[in-house]
């Protein structure tokens, strides 16, 4: 038996016990990292407890994440809110929640684009070119969709800059006059569904995507091909746990062929919870093919494979991922791996007692994926690596490789201890 197999022969109620001290202390990455080892462990006396404290940790790491992100927000740092959004996301398992943490970090993302776009030339002998924030706002669409926008009323501006910035409630009163005024008017109606999907009534929100779908087609309404109705539909429809639907309603437009990379992911999540498993890994199969730029059809295939019992496959894939990161040039600066598939895969081989010396190579490639960013899970990791190292000479880079990390972490209200 491996040293990780022995460390499960630990009592069971004690290490529960164990989590819900460091839980208490602030300490939830951990306290999570111990009561998934349990879990781990098969104990079916202790099973409904571990997964409790395993969902009580969860939480815990999502309420510090979104407190980080509203305090990034509040700062003005709108791109580090949204990757603190995105933290909050691994740790969210409800898909109503998640389409709303989706939403808000869209619209950080969207601030932010607004913050980066540079003040107007001016010259001279011209006068300089008085651009507000809508015409900015508006100039990230496609020509004919911006042809649309322009021309609004105050009142619909001054609302479709506040749901830019996350302000739903605020817009949702002027966007539901402006359908009232103009009931064939598909813009108010897609706004309006914007708010509601923001604010978490996914069922309006559908309502709404559905009519304007008819007049706003299939094609992407913004220059960066992630925003269209199919996608704001699908977002609606998967919170509202439709994953037939969703099938049904975008097999049509979202196939790989397509070349919808959004609507493509759209429907692979549908596919991936529902009971579909042999469609949804041909579907993975295909759309990985045929985006092999984009790393998260190539995740998604790996989790696939995980849950039906081929870890094999599942790590193949995910070292498929880093290859190809790497041959990017991610492995000796900016970085192209994709983090999650790096995290998973040194996940799989801590579960499955992988090589030691591959893990030690991937946990190196760890602040490379993250350009620098680590976060409390990347040290979690490492710490587990700690946890079942025999070698003195491993363990001393793992001590210090500790310290550094937790130097270089993005602070959060849960702490990680090197070991002494």
């Amino acid at each position: 038996m491996g040293l990780l197999g022995k460390l499960f022969k630990k009592d069971p109620a004690e290490q529960l016990e164990r989590a819900k001290t460091l839980l208490e202390r602030g300490r939830a990455v951990q306290a999570l990292q111990v009561a998934e080892d349990v879990l781990r462990g098969g104990s079916p006396r202790e099973e409904s407890r571990a997964q409790s404290m395993v969902a009580q940790c969860h939480k815990a790491i999502l309420d510090s994440a979104l407190e980080e992100a509203a305090r990034s927000k509040d700062a003005g740092f709108w791109e580090e809110a949204a990757n603190w959004v995105d933290t909050a996301l691994l740790h969210c398992s409800d898909p109503q929640e998640k389409t709303n943490l989706l939403a808000l970090k869209e619209g950080y993302l969207v601030q932010s684009k607004v913050a980066e776009q540079p003040p107007p030339e001016s010259f001279d002998d011209e006068e300089p070119e008085d651009f507000t924030d809508y015409e900015i706002l508006v100039d990230l669409f496609t020509d004919a969709t911006a042809a649309r926008y322009r021309e609004r009323s105050p009142a619909f501006e001054q609302a479709f800059q506040e749901l830019a910035a996350g302000q739903a409630e605020t817009a949702l009163g002027v966007f539901e006059e402006e359908v009232q005024l103009h009931p064939e008017d598909p813009l108010p109606r897609l706004e309006r569904g914007r708010c509601h999907l923001l604010l978490g009534d996914f069922e309006a929100a559908k309502r709404d995507f559905d009519v304007a779908w008819e007049s706003l087609g299939d094609e992407p309404l913004d220059r960066a091909g992630s925003m269209s109705v199919p996608r704001l539909w699908g977002e609606a429809a998967l919170a509202l746990s439709g994953w037939e639907e969703v099938i049904e309603r975008l097999k049509e437009v979202a196939q790989p062929a397509q070349e919808q990379v959004d609507l493509s992911l759209i429907l692979a999540e549908a596919l991936c919870r529902s009971e579909r498993s042999e469609e949804a890994l041909a579907f993975l199969q295909e759309a990985a093919r045929t985006f092999p730029q984009v790393p998260q059809f190539t995740f998604l295939l790996a989790m696939k494979r995980q849950e039906t019992g081929d870890v094999g496959g599942a790590i193949a894939c995910l070292e498929a991922n880093v290859e190809l990161g790497c041959a990017s040039g991610g492995c000796s600066g900016p970085s192209a791996i994709f983090a999650p598939s790096l995290s998973l895969l040194i996940r799989l081989y801590l579960d499955h007692e992988g090589p030691r010396d591959r893990l030690r190579g991937l946990l190196e490639l760890l602040p490379y994926a993250r350009n620098g960013a680590l976060e409390v899970e990347d040290v979690a990791l490492l710490q587990r690596f700690h946890d079942t190292e025999e070698d003195p000479q491993i363990l001393s880079w793992t001590q210090e490789s500790l310290y550094q990390w937790k130097a270089q972490a993005r602070p959060v209200p849960v702490s990680v201890e090197a070991p002494s």
